[in-house]
């Protein structure tokens, strides 16, 4: 979000410089060639954080990180042959057996339980 604020501000600048030196046939070129730039920019941008490593959640899903913390709620307060059957059949336990996994989980726990202020 902070790049998009410097890159509009920097475009500003680009532009009222161009149209006080230029004449407006040049400035109106020059406009849309960093319009060009610009929009090709934020397509990179928009590309290279969609793809590849998660970053925090160390290429785990965000989805499959939700679905294992509400499995986690529920196991807490949900007790029998339900939940065991769940349990066996959902694949929450081979992946708890990785510590990286398990660690990622826990701090997306965390990062929720401080969305909602649970924790400070």
């Amino acid at each position: 979000m902070i790049w998009a604020i410097v890159l509009i501000g920097s475009l500003l600048v680009v532009a009222a410089s161009v149209k006080a030196v230029a004449s407006p046939a040049r400035a109106v070129v020059g406009l849309l060639g960093m319009g060009v730039v610009a929009f090709a920019s934020f397509l990179i941008l928009a590309i290279t954080n969609s793809t590849g490593d998660s970053g925090p959640m160390g290429g785990i899903s965000h989805a499959q990180l939700e679905a294992d913390r509400i499995m986690t709620e529920q196991m807490g307060s949900v007790v029998g042959p339900g939940m065991e059957s769940l349990m066996m059949t959902n694949g929450m336990l081979e992946r708890s057996a990785n510590d990286a996994y398990l660690r990622t989980l826990e701090q997306h726990v965390y990062e929720v339980d401080r969305m909602l202020g649970r924790v400070p």
